[in-house]
């Protein structure tokens, strides 16, 4: 896909509707001087997967996974974004988006959240082999790693393969 699809995409769940994520992105616009559409998009490639498991309550357990060009220029316009929409908060009163990073056995973590504190508005990502892998928490980002290095994912276990077509079109 078009990676300023998958933004919009990403935006439009987020908003509930197509309509609201336009609405959103000219908003974003108008506070930030940014077009979120075209500086993320320059740094995203064709992959993009967004999945929810587990319970939705008392947090949503779901992992967004997007394949980047340059994760440190991916990283640079985030944080761009974040300030230029704190700043506009900010002057509207409102509290501005925390921020956060940290090294945890040499992987650097990256958090964006609401003021609130609230874990339904928070954002733990990190960088690896290509992706960002982001999740609601650093500790379901990190299994998901440990999932990854292990080889046990989904697509080696022997009940998910022995559901494939055996043509081996998925599709």
């Amino acid at each position: 896909k078009n990676p300023a699809s998958i933004v919009s995409e990403l935006v439009g769940v987020q908003q509930r509707s197509p309509a609201a994520a336009e609405k959103a992105f000219a908003d974003a616009r108008i506070q930030t001087g940014m077009d979120i559409r075209k500086e993320l998009g320059e740094e995203l490639g064709g992959e993009f997967s967004l999945s929810l498991d587990g319970t939705a309550i008392p947090v949503p357990s779901w992992k967004l996974v997007t394949e980047v060009y340059d994760p440190v220029h991916m990283q640079a316009t985030l944080r761009k974004f974040v300030e230029a929409y704190n700043r506009e908060t900010l002057k509207a009163g409102r509290k501005p988006l925390r921020t956060a990073q940290e090294t945890v056995e040499g992987r650097t973590y990256y958090t964006i959240a609401g003021a609130d504190g609230s874990p339904l508005t928070e954002a733990h990502y990190t960088f690896v082999d290509g992706y960002m892998l982001a999740g609601p928490t650093r500790a379901l980002v990190a299994r998901a790693l440990q999932v990854k290095a292990s080889g046990t994912s989904i697509t080696h276990s022997a009940n998910f393969v022995a559901l494939l077509p055996r043509d081996h079109y998925n599709n």
